[in-house]
């Protein structure tokens, strides 16, 4: 038996109790995937990332798991582990992430982190029921991606929008997003992810990856200010370069713990 150590991290955020909380977990190779779903269900936070140094310099391979098992391109949990590593190692300013589902650079510009991801190309899609919580008259439009995109005709809409879980499970996609104009901010959304045991996710990077071109396209900006209307509130800076986004915000790393496996 080896003790090691998981950290915490609120990622886009600068509070301790705002943003979305991800574990982090380092190991020199990675363990099978029975251990690592094992730890996570030892964890409160509703991602884990697990990650292990490749051979090239500053260069690590990172899964994701939620309590019911591996979950693809988890932005919070990327941020959370970069904000680990940056901390153990104060001269890198780039690390590369590489995954099955894609590699993630995070750069470290002043107290804040930069990551670069892709823009997911949106898809028509004929959906005979979007009635996932919301009435029909608020729906502006629906695309899809990896998830089914549904926007709605004001920033009060998705505030007021109340979920039906199963019918969102049942849905087909990995998530349900909604999104609007801001009031304040150029862009609002809340996501919902129940298939991978996320009711509502507290703030999400790979939402932008939905998100981002779409708002882009639609306010003629190419920098654009997002807050993720969670309980516990989320705030993104989303750049748009080619055919990726750039998506920069804080974190806050709190208090570690052990455990033993």
């Amino acid at each position: 038996m080896t003790t090691h150590t998981i950290h915490t991290v609120n990622a886009f955020t600068d509070s301790d109790t705002g943003g979305n909380p991800a574990s982090v977990m380092c190991f020199n190779s990675m363990p099978n995937d029975q251990k690592l779903l094992k730890v996570a269900r030892t964890q409160t936070a509703p991602v884990i990332a697990f990650v292990f140094p490749e051979k090239e310099n500053n260069t690590y391979a990172i899964r994701w798991f939620s309590q019911q098992g591996e979950i693809s391109l988890c932005g919070h949990g990327t941020l959370a582990a970069a904000s680990i590593l940056f901390s153990n190692n104060p001269n890198v300013d780039e690390l590369m992430f590489t995954s099955p589902y894609g590699n993630v650079t995070v750069n470290k510009v002043g107290n804040m982190l930069s990551m670069i991801f892709p823009a997911w190309k949106r898809k028509a899609t004929k959906i005979k029921n979007l009635q996932f919580g919301m009435s029909s008259s608020n729906v502006v439009e629906h695309f899809s991606t990896r998830d089914l995109v549904i926007v709605l005709e004001n920033q009060l809409a998705v505030e007021l929008f109340e979920p039906n879980k199963s019918l969102i499970q049942s849905s087909g996609f990995h998530a349900i997003i909604v999104t609007a104009k801001g009031n304040k901010s150029d862009y609002v959304l809340r996501f919902f992810a129940p298939s991978i045991g996320i009711d509502e996710d507290a703030a999400t990077g790979s939402a932008q990856c939905s998100l981002a071109k779409y708002w882009v396209e639609k306010l003629n900006k190419d920098i654009l200010q997002v807050e993720q209307l969670s309980s516990r509130k989320g705030t993104f800076t989303v750049e748009n370069i080619k055919d990726s986004i750039v998506i920069k915000t804080k974190t806050i790393i709190l208090p570690a713990q052990k455990i033993t496996m």
